[in-house]
């Protein structure tokens, strides 16, 4: 080899590193940056599941796609609640569902910061979860959860 092809050979090797280290700054910053903040299965908040021990002949409200439990009905709080697809309900507590990403949202009844709840099994949307109320007479939903009636079906143990 002569000192001009040595010099082309370093180059294009030079080239597959710059395109290497591009490949691998793209892949982490997808996977460890972008999955965890756009798709709410990966990392994000599991809670604590329903069990039939936890049912005791009790009625529950269960997702309406795959039937997971989601909430029981100790815990129903109201059903005098409007969502976009029509009525829904108050609950204290849910089971069996993973929090999306935190959004502030402008609902009828003022500003909030609410995080949409999925059901940990199919993913479907239900509803979601009061986590900041911008308004002090609406403090008492914070911590609530509201869940679609079209989303849930009433079932027994």
């Amino acid at each position: 080899y002569n000192h001009l092809s040595l010099r082309r050979i370093y180059s294009s090797l030079s080239h597959y590193i710059y395109i290497y280290i591009y490949i691998y700054i793209y892949i982490y910053i997808y996977i460890y940056i972008y999955l965890p903040t756009k798709l709410y299965l990966f990392g994000n908040q599991y809670h604590q599941r329903i069990v039939m021990e936890d049912l005791d002949k009790n009625p529950f409200y269960s997702c309406n796609r795959c039937r997971n439990p989601i909430a029981l009905r100790d815990n129903l709080l109201s059903k005098a609640f409007k969502a976009q697809s029509g009525q829904a309900y108050m609950f204290s507590d849910a089971k069996n569902f993973v929090l999306g990403e935190n959004k502030v949202r402008q609902l009828m009844t003022g500003r909030f910061v609410v995080a949409d709840v999925y059901c940990s099994n199919c993913g479907e949307v239900l509803g979601w979860k009061y986590l900041k109320s911008f308004h002090v007479s609406q403090n008492y939903k914070v911590g609530n959860f509201i869940i679609e009636k079209a989303k849930v079906l009433k079932e027994y143990a």
